[in-house]
C-alpha cells in the first residue's frame, strides 16, 4: 500500500503530532509512507524515521505533482483546508481528512479540532477510525539530522559555554495575547544568570531584529542568541539545554519533544492539560493565579480579550525561578 501524509505547516502542531507518525508506521508496517512537507517543518520531517519519503511541498512541486498524477492508496490530510482536500482527492484513492472545510471530499472525516482537545488525540482518532489502536499519546520525539547536530555543537563550542547549564527561551508568539510581560521575563532571566546558568534566546533567523530589540528593552546582560532553523534549534534543545521556557507556542512544544530539558510552559488562554504533560514532574506549567476567566479558550489570533490581558500579570515569575533552582 502507498500512503501519503500531507504535513502540518505549524511548528507546535508538528511537535505535538510526532506520536502520530510513529503509530502510523506501526499500523502500516509494510506500506510505503510518503510525506509532503511544508517549508517550515521540512527540516524536521526529513529526519523522521517512520517515513520512506519526504518531499518539500511548495507551489512548483504542486504543479508537477498534479501533472504527473502520482496516485496513493490512502491519503491523510493533516492540513484540513479546502485546497488540501482537493489535492488529496486528486492523488488519493481514499482520503482521511480533518475539520469541516472540504470534508465532503473525504472518505473518512474526523470532526473539527476543539480548543479543549489535545492535537495528538485528535490525530489518533483517524487511526482509530480505520480500526487501529494507537498508543503513547504524550511520547513525543525529536527528529534532526547530523548537520543540525553539527550546527548546535559548533555553536556551543564557539560561544565557550563549557559545562555550564543552559536556560533556553523564546518569548515570541504569532498571537500577541500569549506574549508574557517584559517584567516577568526580566525577573526570570536575571535570576537565572545569577545562578550561573547561561540564558540563550533561541529563535529563527527571521526573528533576529526582534530578538535584539527584546533583549535591549529588558536591559539584561549575559544573554546569548542562537539563530537556526527548526531542526538546528531542536538539536540544541535535545543535546545541550537543561531548562527551556516559552509561551504556548511552537518553541515550547519543540522543547517538550526534546529529551533533555526541563520545560516551563506559560499558559493564559488554554488550560495546560490540553497540550502539556502536567502529570510529569519534570516540567512546569505556569498559569494565572486568581484569574476567574481562565481558561478563556481565546486561542485564535482574532479573538479579543475583554479584560485587557490582566491574566499575564498574574503569572508568577518566582515559581519559574524556584522550579529551576530546585532542579539544579
Amino acid at each position: 500500500m502507498k500512503i501519503l501524509v500531507l504535513g502540518i505547516n505549524q511548528l507546535g502542531g508538528l511537535m505535538m503530532a510526532t506520536p502520530f507518525y510513529r503509530e502510523l508506521r506501526i499500523a502500516y508496517p509494510d506500506s510505503r509512507i510518503s510525506c509532503y512537507a511544508f517549508p517550515l517543518t521540512f527540516p524536521v520531517l526529513k529526519s523522521c524515521p517512520y517515513l520512506d519519503e519526504v518531499v518539500l511541498f511548495n507551489k512548483s512541486f504542486l504543479y508537477g505533482a498534479l501533472s504527473n498524477m502520482r496516485r496513493f492508496d490512502l491519503v491523510f490530510n493533516l492540513a484540513g483546508n479546502w485546497g488540501s482536500y482537493v489535492f488529496s482527492r486528486i492523488v488519493g484513492k481514499s482520503v482521511v481528512g480533518f475539520g469541516d472545510e472540504g470534508s465532503v471530499l473525504a472518505d473518512v472525516n474526523v470532526p473539527k479540532l476543539l480548543s479543549s482537545e489535545y492535537r495528538t488525540k485528535h490525530l489518533f482518532k483517524a487511526l482509530e477510525a480505520l480500526g487501529h489502536a494507537p498508543e503513547g499519546l504524550y511520547v513525543r520525539e525529536a527528529w534532526y539530522d547530523s548537520e543540525a547536530s553539527t550546527v548546535a555543537d559548533g555553536w556551543i563550542k564557539a560561544h565557550d559555554v563549557g559545562n555550564a547549564s543552559i536556560f533556553a527561551f523564546n518569548p515570541f508568539s504569532t498571537d500577541e495575547k500569549r506574549r508574557w510581560t517584559d517584567s516577568g521575563w526580566k525577573t526570570v532571566i536575571t535570576d537565572v544568570h545569577r545562578m550561573g546558568i547561561v540564558p540563550v534566546l533561541v529563535c529563527a533567523r527571521s526573528q533576529h531584529d526582534e530578538a535584539v530589540a527584546f533583549l535591549k528593552c529588558l536591559g539584561v546582560e549575559g544573554t546569548m542568541i542562537f539563530e537556526g532553523n527548526v531542526a538546528q534549534s531542536l538539536a540544541l534543545l535535545d543535546r545541550h539545554v537543561d531548562f527551556a521556557m516559552g509561551v504556548d507556542s511552537g518553541f515550547m512544544h519543540m522543547a517538550l519533544a526534546a529529551s533533555r530539558p526541563h520545560v516551563i510552559g506559560i499558559f493564559n488562554t488554554l488550560h495546560p492539560q490540553e497540550t502539556f504533560p502536567i502529570h510529569d514532574a519534570k516540567h512546569l506549567a505556569l498559569t494565572p493565579e486568581n484569574q476567574p476567566c481562565f481558561p478563556c479558550n481565546l486561542y485564535r489570533s482574532k479573538d479579543v480579550c475583554k479584560h485587557n490581558l490582566e491574566c499575564l500579570d498574574r503569572i508568577d515569575a518566582g515559581k519559574a525561578v524556584s522550579f529551576i533552582r530546585s532542579h539544579l
